[in-house]
């Protein structure tokens, strides 16, 4: 009794889906990994500003305090000798220790954006995954169109052993319209069918 190869069936209902199912759920974890990653580097942005922005009005505030207070005019200061007044502590290790932070933070908040930058790559490979998955899914489409055709004629054969190779053909046209499914009109198999077709090949 002739029958499709198993493996071709195969093909058809199982690794040819699989693939398609597997490229879309790749493209999509690869979004959602590029956007966590944008998402925890505008958070660290955000925090190193903050930072940065507190050390600046200490700075300013400082400044100003000292410039409304103690010192007299024509005395040539910065805003490092005011602090130095300011700050009861070890005034260099104070001062030290504000200028690493400062460059800490601006060191990091450039990395934050240096990182951001190479992400763009996963709009150009998402794009180019879609287009595999096109091409996969119409393989899929065209390759079980084949699979379906040749079942039917198979089972034509089976049916009647006499009939002619025109006269299957005919046949065969008219089964196979039949498994034109309701995705446009006259496109596409009615996936029931055809999956019940496939079964008894």
């Amino acid at each position: 009794q002739k029958k499709i190869e198993p493996n071709i069936v195969g093909l058809v209902t199982n690794e040819i889906p699989e693939t398609s199912n597997e490229l879309e759920g790749v493209n999509e974890t690869l979004e959602k990994s590029t956007m966590k990653i944008m998402d925890i580097a505008d958070e660290i942005l955000a925090l190193c500003a903050s930072r940065l922005q507190e050390f600046n009005c200490l700075i300013s505030e400082t400044c100003v305090e000292q410039e409304e207070g103690s010192v007299e005019e024509g005395e040539e200061t910065n805003k490092w000798d005011l602090m130095e007044r300011q700050f009861s502590l070890n005034t260099d290790i104070t001062r030290e220790m504000i200028e690493k932070h400062i460059k800490s933070f601006e060191k990091i908040r450039k990395l934050s954006m240096n990182m951001t930058e190479p992400l763009c790559f996963q709009d150009l490979v998402g794009q180019r995954i879609q287009r595999i998955v096109k091409l996969v899914k119409s393989m899929e489409d065209r390759v079980q169109d084949l699979v379906v055709t040749l079942g039917v004629k198979l089972q034509k054969h089976r049916e009647n052993p006499d009939m002619t190779f025109e006269q299957v053909n005919k046949e065969v046209g008219k089964d196979h319209s039949l498994l034109k499914g309701p995705q446009k009109e006259g496109e596409g198999l009615n996936q029931s069918a055809v999956d019940e077709l496939l079964a008894s090949l």
